[in-house]
């Protein structure tokens, strides 16, 4: 599986941006790593901090140089392709603070023998055999107060993605072949704009340039974690969050708080939770520390490195680009708030000056207003909740259509886990009741369901609630072993299809293969089959 992740890799770097390409330093405020440390009570640093970036890619070396330019920081990367590519950008940008080095994440003994204030760990584990293995020996690699930031795939948000994933696969297309990805750039043009996959596919970043198609779409291996499964690796690695790097709407301390109907648990619930009903909107990307370790709840710190005018290691030119944004306001991206922050000219001068008040735009950039951190332990009870497979046999022979599986999920949850949650925890109808004014359905009129269990369940409501009144559990059952009507006909649309992309045989041709392909690709406008 790493052979072939570095196979990718080699083949393909990513992410394919121009090496011309520049971020503003101010834009990069939150990867600053006294920013991270205040936000996870952990005290700024003095003195020169060194940063390991494990997993690199092409564009993170540039980044972290441009937002940390005092740190010493090693990039690492199992391809060589990739750190050539980031080599050639870092001497375009004169960034003379990183090493670069080659480095498997799934061969241990062969990591730095250093330790770090901060590791990056960002969209890699979910790509190893091991692991816990890897997260245990990165937090080995951080000193006292050390922070590790992880990013990973969510479960249900990303099922999509995965089931683009999945149609590749049965039409053999991978990251070996050259034409592979415009291929299937090609296949899902011709989908319907209605269907999901299509939404799935356009809406994503990475499918503006083929190497984002091969990372997203024709990954050589590629999983994602629900929240519960994230705070077992984490809890199992001897590690604790200190703060997420998400929207409001996908941090577990203020959602817990706005859907407080639903009762009090820990944090790995909520995000298990949040993601089961698609809140996050984003990948997992946590900040960690060991739990032996003890911190403070906040630190008061004037001034943001990054907006220091007597920062000696911001270029003079940096310097004068502040002042000049002092006299006509900016506008800063931000990975937490909901919205931009755009500041006035007033505001960037009290900014630079160290004089925002503890409820102003500038307090989120300045050091001393952490985000609230959620300490509770994850209670190991939780580790029981797994996905559920709803595609099986029932009496009245009509199954969940398998490309709406995982939705349903958020619908059965609750009895599922009864013995878990207790039997207070509220019922679908309440839960949808209590989700009302914190939902962000997708579905529109070109979508009427089928994005999210909020939309599809408001739009489905009276289809739903038939299916549970006669749902039965039964053995889980293969796509070998059930029929569909009028398999002839579907099996021809399929061929068909394929043969107007280019596609003229597939790798296994069995009835199976062709009832996924058919589901995959023609059955986005029902909820429920006939079998």
């Amino acid at each position: 599986m790493v052979s072939q992740v570095q196979e990718q890799y080699e083949s393909w770097p990513y992410p394919r941006m121009p090496r011309v390409a520049a971020v503003p330093r101010e834009h990069l405020w939150q990867i600053h790593l006294n920013w991270i440390r205040s936000r996870c009570g952990v005290a700024p640093l003095d003195t020169q901090s060194h940063i390991w970036i494990a997993g690199c890619g092409t564009f993170e070396p540039y980044l972290f140089s441009m937002a940390n330019p005092g740190s010493q920081i090693l990039a690492t990367d199992i391809s060589r392709s990739s750190l050539d590519v980031a080599r050639k950008r870092l001497s375009w940008h004169r960034a003379k603070n990183v090493q670069l080095a080659q480095i498997d994440l799934n061969q241990t003994d062969t990591f730095p023998d250093a330790t770090f204030d901060f590791i990056e760990c960002y969209g890699v584990l979910m790509c190893l055999p091991d692991p816990v293995k890897t997260l245990k020996a990165l937090a080995n690699r951080l000193k006292p107060g050390g922070i590790l930031r992880i990013m990973v795939y969510p479960h249900y948000s990303r099922q999509r993605i995965f089931q683009i994933q999945k149609l590749a696969k049965l039409l053999g297309l991978s990251f070996q072949k050259q034409n592979h990805p415009a291929l299937l750039k090609s296949l899902i043009t011709k989908l319907p704009k209605s269907h999901p996959l299509s939404y799935a596919f356009f809406s994503y970043w990475d499918s503006k340039n083929l190497p984002g198609i091969v990372d997203a779409f024709l990954h050589a291996s590629d999983r994602g974690f629900t929240g519960i499964e994230l705070m077992n690796l984490v809890d199992e690695a001897g590690l604790t969050p200190r703060f997420c790097f998400h929207r409001p709407w996908g941090q577990p301390s203020i959602m817990s708080e706005k859907l407080s109907a639903l009762g009090s648990f820990p944090f790995g619930f909520w995000l298990h939770y949040l993601d089961l009903w698609q809140s996050l909107r984003t990948n997992f990307t946590l900040c960690l520390v060991k739990k032996e370790e003890s911190f403070e709840s906040g630190f008061s710190t004037k001034k943001h490195p990054l907006f220091d005018l007597n920062n000696s290691f911001l270029s003079p030119l940096y310097r004068a680009k502040l002042v000049g944004l002092s006299l006509k306001g900016v506008q800063l991206p931000s990975r937490t708030a909901e919205n931009p922050i755009n500041l006035s000219p007033i505001q960037m001068k009290r900014l630079l000056k160290g004089q925002a008040s503890a409820k102003s735009l500038e307090s989120e950039i300045l050091l001393n207003s952490p985000s609230i951190r959620e300490d509770r332990s994850f209670d190991d009870s939780y580790k029981g909740i797994k996905p559920k497979n709803h595609f099986q046999f029932r009496d009245t022979q009509k199954i969940l259509n398998p490309l709406y599986d995982y939705l349903f999920d958020a619908y059965t949850f609750n009895e599922q886990n009864r013995s878990i949650l207790g039997t207070h925890f509220p019922n679908l109808s309440n839960q949808i009741e209590i989700w009302k004014n914190e939902a962000f359905p997708l579905e529109d009129e070109l979508h009427p369901f089928g994005l999210t269990p909020f939309g599809t369940y408001l739009n489905k409501s009276k289809e739903i609630s038939e299916f549970f009144e006669s749902y039965l559990e039964a053995p889980e059952v293969s796509f070998a072993e059930f029929r569909m009507p009028n398999e002839h006909s579907a099996f021809h649309q399929v061929h068909q299809f394929l043969k107007s992309v280019g596609i003229q045989r597939l790798p296994e041709e069995s009835e199976a293969t062709l009832r996924q392909l058919w589901i995959l690709l023609f059955s986005y406008d029902k909820l429920f089959l006939e079998t």
